[in-house]
């Protein structure tokens, strides 16, 4: 089979972002059931480190500022979702750990997300949901080895460029 041209490249490339553009969630409540930013995120790092974790490990994992995860983990602290405590090895740093209603609210979302993703996988069938995650499990391997420019776009290589 032979190569693309780079401008065939392109028109894929092109192609893809419109059509990944497209299965962005619209309003009218689907956009809550998948989000990932914000307090889920929130939730998400805190049940993967039952120690806790500091607000400021809490903005990098979320990629946030430090005041926006303070409004964030105030608004989860109101809620019970999480507490505050002080650290006991060094009583200066606030720890941030998840409680039982903020583990049973994410497993919910989980759960709500987990069903979501399947309706998908059905609509597609068998062979295609396979070959999907086939693909994506690909992908996997490439992202983490692309060289980004300081606005995250991969430079343009040409096939063959790694070897």
């Amino acid at each position: 089979m032979a190569d693309l041209s780079a401008e065939e490249w392109n028109e894929l490339a092109r192609e893809l972002f419109t059509l990944t553009h497209r299965m962005r969630p619209h309003r009218g409540g689907r956009r809550e059931a998948i989000d990932m930013r914000g307090e889920p995120m929130v939730l998400v790092s805190l049940s993967h480190h039952p120690e806790g974790m500091t607000a400021g490990e809490l903005a990098d994992a979320a990629l946030v500022s430090t005041a926006r995860m303070a409004a964030l983990v105030n608004g989860l602290e109101e809620r019970g979702l999480v507490t505050r405590t002080k650290d006991d090895r060094d009583r200066r740093r606030t720890v941030v750990r998840i409680t039982a209603a903020g583990k049973a609210t994410i497993e919910e979302r989980f759960n709500r997300r987990m069903a979501h993703v399947v309706a998908i996988l059905r609509e597609l069938g068998p062979a295609d949901a396979r070959e999907l995650v086939r693909i994506t499990g690909r992908l996997a391997k490439i992202v983490p080895q692309m060289p980004c420019d300081a606005e995250g776009a991969a430079p343009v290589r040409e096939r063959g460029d790694d070897r």
